[in-house]
């Protein structure tokens, strides 16, 4: 029970800021449901901390951590009957997280204006990296892992970094 415990949560997103979002929402007493692609979500593969072995299935600290409190449903967006069903559970929730453009979601009807003309009361939280409007072909995923990151800032870390003439940019933390 918590101050959120009316709420109904869909999590569109699988990557970290959409997960940690929906983590924050399921602590507070929401009813949070992540949708995971078939095999389930990378997260339950991903490594505590730089280096260390790749957990085996499903015995991810980060997933176990970002997945507490949570329901999850398994789903292929291009599948119509899949997106179909993702479709009616988000006209039913109260919030929409979804960390993906607005143009792919858009293919599928799960973007802010689809949702928002039938279901007007509906907060949906975009945390899309490259913006609603990535470049590229219409539907394309664009995430934006940690790597992504330390390469734009210039970290000493990323690839792009090394090859820079300028002295790399030094991030307060750690990026990945």
């Amino acid at each position: 029970m918590g101050p959120l415990n009316s709420l109904t949560v869909l999590q569109l997103g699988e990557g970290i800021a959409a997960s940690y979002c929906g983590r924050l929402l399921a602590g507070f007493g929401a009813t949070v449901v992540a949708v995971e692609p078939p095999g389930g979500s990378a997260l339950r593969r991903a490594r505590g901390t730089p280096g260390a072995p790749l957990p085996a299935r499903d015995e991810s600290p980060v997933f176990a951590y970002l997945a507490m409190g949570k329901r999850s449903v398994t789903a292929t967006r291009p599948v119509p009957e899949d997106a179909s069903r993702l479709r009616e559970l988000a006209l039913c929730s109260d919030v929409v997280i979804a960390d993906e453009a607005a143009t792919a979601l858009a293919l599928h009807g799960l973007d802010y204006d689809s949702l928002a003309a039938a279901n007007p009361s509906l907060v949906y939280l975009s945390l899309s990296g490259f913006g609603d409007w990535a470049p590229g072909p219409p539907g394309a995923r664009r995430t934006s892992p940690p790597s992504v990151w330390a390469a734009r800032c210039g970290s000493p870390a990323s690839p792009a970094a090394s090859h820079s003439a300028r002295p790399a940019n030094r991030p307060g933390c750690s990026l990945g």
